[in-house]
């Protein structure tokens, strides 16, 4: 009697694969596919600083942030944003990720016919809109500046990368359309 005849169907089952093998190979690769996504996203943001999109119905610009600050270092060397706005427009801020995940200040910067310029502080809370729209000319003038400003509460690295914090300043000088 040969080996293969006492040991019953072990050969047959050798080339089969199993169910339960297959979910187990499937989690696994899912698992690695997780890991190495927010590894990778992570590398993408590797002393990144997130941009900010302004935009109105003529014309759309990212921006750098104008100043920031890490523990280490600040910078700013992004020259700030200059455009034109007509009084009929609208102007639309896409927020990135990090902006919508924490809470910031907006200050506007409206100027009035006859060239008097107020100011308006807007807090606006983590988990927001990924973009906020706002009216180029109200009562109180026409829309002459955009400042978004934050220290972002999860970390940043930098080029060694070390964990650090950001606090970032964006912004965008309008003009009236002629």
């Amino acid at each position: 009697m040969s080996s293969r005849s006492a040991s019953g169907n072990t050969g047959a089952s050798r080339g089969r694969i199993r169910p339960l093998t297959i979910v187990i190979v499937v989690v696994c690769a899912l698992l690695i596919v997780a890991v190495l996504s927010a590894w990778r996203g992570s590398a993408d943001q590797y002393g990144r600083i997130p941009e900010v999109r302004f935009a109105t119905s003529t014309w759309s610009e990212n921006a750098e942030p104008y100043q920031y600050a890490t523990l280490e270092s600040s910078g700013g060397d992004e020259k700030q944003l200059s455009r034109d706005i007509g009084e009929d427009q609208t102007l639309t801020i896409g927020l990135p990720v990090e902006l919508i995940r924490t809470d910031f200040s907006m200050l506007l910067v409206r100027t009035a016919p006859d060239g008097t310029a107020t100011e308006s502080v807007e807090d606006i809370a983590a988990h927001s809109e990924k973009t906020i729209t706002v009216p180029a000319e109200t009562e109180k003038g026409l829309l002459s500046g955009v400042v978004l400003t934050t220290t972002l509460p999860m970390p940043v690295y930098d080029d060694a990368g070390e964990e650090s914090i950001l606090a970032g300043e964006w912004s965008l000088k309008l003009d009236p359309a002629n």
